[in-house]
């Protein structure tokens, strides 16, 4: 399905029934990471899928976007949609946008999902701060370097090395700067509502740390872990998620 929102192009789905669950996507996905999983707790429920701006087939932003501005933007949605009384299930990126939604009172879900959620700044990585540390003083670093070929080499190295999406995200890098650069710990704090936090225990993407940071951040949550699986847990193991979904929901 096709509508145009905020003056962009939004592509989404939008099938059956009864309270609406709506799912967030992670970053450089779309609204298909979630096909499995949603297959196994549709019954009796609405399912809303959407691609966030600037992945699949929603047009991306003419400016940068920050975690704030997503959240408005899945709350027009969700309004546009008539969806009232609605779940949330987030993926990493996702997650840090109904964390931010929920905080600021832009999103009021019934319960909320988190699957591999990041956006605690203290349980970084070395990984993050390297790239935190490139993106603050990298170009004034290979400014000094006269050869344009050897400095394009010089920073995809650095980059490779922090493991990090900012090269591959194109026109979103600097909403991607905004993105990891945002702390969530403090909005974590104000979500009210009842949260199920699950992570895969090989995740090395949002490791478990981070997931225990989140437990004791989120009044009331419920940390569930998956043995031996990574990051993409909802896709490694959907029908034992969707089990924990359904008994939680």
């Amino acid at each position: 399905m096709k509508t145009i929102l905020d003056g962009l192009a939004v592509e989404y789905e939008d099938s059956g029934q009864g309270p609406a669950i709506l799912f967030l996507h992670g970053w450089k996905t779309d609204l298909h990471t979630f096909d499995s999983l949603a297959l196994l707790i549709a019954q009796g429920r609405r399912v809303l899928k959407l691609d966030l701006p600037g992945f699949g087939g929603t047009e991306t932003p003419s400016t940068p976007w920050n975690v704030g501005d997503y959240a408005s933007f899945v709350a027009n949605f969700l309004k546009k949609v008539g969806a009232i009384d609605y779940s949330i299930i987030g993926h990493s990126f996702g997650c840090r946008i109904a964390i931010k939604g929920v905080a600021t009172g832009k999103l009021s879900p019934r319960r909320l999902v988190l699957i591999g959620a990041a956006g605690i700044a203290h349980s970084r990585s070395a990984r993050n701060r390297l790239f935190t540390i490139v993106t603050k003083i990298g170009k004034t670093a290979l400014s000094v370097i006269p050869a344009p070929g050897l400095k394009a080499v010089l920073r995809k190295r650095v980059y490779e090395k922090a493991r990090s999406d900012y090269l591959t995200a194109g026109a979103l890098r600097e909403t991607y700067v905004k993105i990891v650069g945002e702390d969530l710990s403090k909005a974590a704090t104000l979500i009210d509502v009842p949260t199920l936090l699950i992570y895969g225990s090989e995740d090395d993407q949002t490791p478990i740390r981070e997931a225990k940071a989140y437990e004791r951040l989120i009044k009331g949550s419920r940390l569930m872990s998956l043995e031996g699986r990574g990051h993409f847990v909802h896709q490694e193991e959907p029908e034992k998620v969707a089990q924990l979904i359904n008994d939680f929901i």
